[in-house]
Formats: C-alpha cells, sequence, structure tokens
C-alpha cells in the first residue's frame, strides 16, 4: 500500500475516533449537537469556495465549535484551516475554532508534543492582538474532552460537580474499553487511531493481556449488594483471548486528591461479621465507637479507649482493608462485584495508575496514618451518629500531564 493510502486511511480512523469523542461528550450532555457539514455554506450552484469544518459542535452553554481533524501537525500545509476557521468565525457566528490532533496508536508524547508546538504557533501567529480571529488553539482529543467536562463541571453547583466527575470517568474508562479502534491498535493494525490509548493501553499491559484479543465489553452496571448498597466494583471488563477464554477484570475507581475521601459505611454489627470477630471485648469497641462517634469524645470516657482498641484489632487490619477496598468479606452475590483493582485518577485530566487491590493496600499501610492503627479515619455520617460508622480512606496523588488550558 502506498503511504498516501495509508495517509488516507489514518485520517479517516482519526476522524472515526474524534467522532466517537464527541458522541461520548454528548452521552454526558456536555455537547448538545453534533455536525459534519461536507456540502454547507457554498454558492447555490455548488462552485465557488467551499467553507468547511470536519466537525461543527454546539456545547451546552450555547457556544458552537468548529474543530479541524488531523494525525500530525505541519505548520506549512495551515493556511487552509486558518482561513476557513477566520471565515465560520465572522460570518457564521462560530465562538472557537481547534485544531485537534489524534490520538497516536503508539505514543501519546508524540500526539501531545505536536498538540503543544500547533498551539504555541497559533499563538504566534496573532497579530496586533489577535486581530486575526482565526484559529484558537490545538489540542489532542484527550484534552478536548478534558476542557469541555471542566466547563461543565464549573458551571454546576459544587456538591453536583463532585457527584457527577467520578460518574464521569467511569463511564469514560468504559468507553475508552469498549472503542473498537483501541482493540484494533492493540491487535496490531498499524493505520488504526486509538481514544484515548494511553489510557487502553496501561489497562491491557497491566492485566497481562496477549495481542489477540477478541473482544472487550466493559459496563459500569453492576448489580446492587444484598443490603442494596453499591458494590466496590465501579467498573467491569470482560475480555475474551483468541483462545475464546473469557477473562473479568472488576475496577475500583478513586478521585486522587491526596488526602481522605469516604469509601465505607456500615453498622457495627456487620464490621464484627465481615472481620470474623469472636472477641466479645473488641465486639464491645466497635459497639462503643459506634454510639459515641468519636476517638475524642469515647476518651472523655476512657482515656485509654484509642491503646486498648488498636492493639485489640490489629489483627484484623488487613482484612479490614480487603473489605473496605475490594469488597471481599462483605455479603455479596457475585465477584463482579469484589474490585481487584484500584484506578486511581486525577480530575484534572485522564491522568491514571492502576494498582492491583493488594498493591492498593499495601501502599496504605506503609504510607497513611489513619486511627487505631488502620490506614483509614473513623468518623460517622451526618445524621447517623449512634447507627453506624463511617471510613474515610487515603488517596494518593497521581500527576496531571497534559492540561494547559486554564480560560
Amino acid at each position: 500500500m502506498i503511504d498516501n493510502q495509508k495517509k488516507v486511511i489514518r485520517g479517516r480512523n482519526a476522524f472515526v475516533s474524534l467522532e466517537n469523542t464527541l458522541k461520548l461528550l454528548r452521552e454526558k450532555k456536555y455537547v448538545t449537537e453534533i455536525s459534519t457539514p461536507y456540502n454547507e455554506w457554498t454558492h447555490g450552484n455548488n462552485t465557488g469556495y467551499h467553507l468547511y469544518a470536519p466537525f461543527i459542535i454546539s456545547l451546552f452553554n450555547g457556544e458552537r465549535w468548529g474543530l479541524f481533524s488531523t494525525t500530525s501537525y505541519r505548520s506549512d500545509r495551515m493556511k487552509g484551516t486558518h482561513w476557513d476557521s477566520f471565515l465560520l468565525k465572522k460570518y457564521r457566528g462560530f465562538d472557537h475554532c481547534y485544531l485537534i490532533i489524534a490520538d497516536q496508536s503508539k505514543d501519546i508524547e508524540v500526539s501531545e508534543q505536536d498538540a503543544k508546538k500547533a498551539d504555541e504557533d497559533i499563538q504566534r501567529s496573532y497579530i496586533g492582538g489577535k486581530d486575526l480571529d482565526e484559529l484558537d488553539g490545538a489540542m489532542t482529543a484527550s484534552e478536548l474532552y478534558d476542557r469541555i467536562r471542566e466547563l461543565y463541571l464549573l458551571s454546576m453547583p459544587h456538591g453536583v460537580r463532585e457527584d457527577k466527575d467520578g460518574n464521569d470517568f467511569e463511564k469514560r474508562i468504559v468507553g475508552v474499553l469498549n472503542f473498537k479502534g483501541n482493540l484494533d491498535v492493540w491487535n496490531g493494525d498499524e493505520l488504526q487511531v486509538g481514544q484515548e490509548w494511553s489510557v487502553f493501553s496501561k489497562l491491557l499491559m497491566r492485566w497481562g493481556c496477549p495481542h489477540d484479543v477478541r473482544s472487550i465489553a466493559a459496563t459500569t452496571n453492576i448489580p446492587k449488594l444484598p443490603s442494596g448498597g453499591l458494590p466496590k466494583t465501579d467498573v467491569l471488563a470482560v475480555v475474551t483471548y483468541g483462545d475464546g477464554t473469557e477473562h473479568r477484570f472488576t475496577i475500583s475507581c478513586k478521585n486522587s486528591r491526596g488526602d481522605f475521601v469516604s469509601c465505607h459505611q456500615y453498622p457495627a454489627k456487620e464490621f464484627i461479621r465481615a472481620l470474623g470477630i469472636t472477641d466479645e471485648l473488641l465486639k464491645s469497641y466497635i459497639e462503643m465507637f459506634q454510639r459515641v462517634g468519636s476517638e475524642r469524645n469515647i476518651e472523655k470516657i476512657d482515656a485509654d479507649f484509642s491503646q486498648k482498641f488498636t492493639k485489640a484489632l490489629h489483627p484484623y487490619v488487613y482484612r479490614l482493608c480487603q473489605w473496605v477496598i475490594t469488597g471481599e468479606h462483605g455479603q455479596y452475590t457475585s465477584k463482579d462485584q469484589v474490585a481487584d483493582y484500584v484506578l486511581a485518577f486525577s480530575k484534572e485530566s485522564l491522568a491514571v495508575e492502576l494498582y492491583s487491590s493488594q498493591d492498593y493496600i499495601q501502599r496504605m499501610l506503609r504510607e497513611s496514618r489513619g486511627q487505631f492503627g488502620t490506614p483509614f479515619k473513623w468518623t460517622y455520617a451526618s445524621g447517623r451518629k449512634g447507627q453506624d460508622i463511617q471510613l474515610k480512606m487515603p488517596t494518593f496523588k497521581v500527576e496531571s500531564t497534559h492540561v494547559r488550558y486554564k480560560k
């Protein structure tokens, strides 16, 4: 196949990859409309200059953006894109126009470097304080998702924003795993273009998947526990290898903020059951904590409580960590509800780190100082004092690698 044919195929695949990213944004209602106007904005007899943008999107806030897709950046080929952007903004009322660099299949840094160079060139191209209002900048497809998501979340009330952020990430991982282009690249198709490939490849490499995977089916639809609560598994990925064997991977997603987040809430009797405690004294300590609700208040009653509770609880700390992080030892109906992996992520970008649950527990035990000899902080949820115990777990910072846009 000659080079030009390969470029055409890669360009087409980049178009499909970006289109899929935009569909995910529309599914989240961050984007309300997507169009690909091949023959719009020409003279009535279809002659003359064809004003064109591969994608036109309408955002949740009413803005219209024009997007130009490419697999690589060449400054000497940008004049047409600058001209289209200028005309779209001047005569068609577009708010912004961006050059989108496709996520590369082999090395995401190549895409990011291309996007950075293109963005720097675009900023330098402005004359007289942006007199020529044309392209606004360049970014990768991953950065496009991040930027639009950030704009949407900043428009939401704080509490709603936090819930939406976590749910969005989980569904985004599902979209990355289910995108067929990623699977084709994994299996050796050099002309295919991935979608957030760095994340996809990190997951499959960590799972030890071969490069002949038949299919991947990922979902966030995990059945609730017998108690009616949510399982520790946020994402289930079913991967079928070339030999026909099916492998199931369960993931718990944790927003990386470098502090403690609420993660576990059960009555004292369930702590006793899940940990297999038979020691009557330790049972009484756990029940006392539930009644009183804080270490400080208990020590007003018994100054030595913390020391005694820590000593009695020590043999059960690892089992407690397993229950809190994975759901193991709790009541569940399927192993799909037990999380074998923890995916820590930065909410500022799709920077991720995948741990086995065992590795995450070991890190908590090494690096975190909670209460009573555990990595957790012990408390109760608002309005639940005396009814159950709430634990807060530590999270570990995941550095963002590609967020440049602070507008």
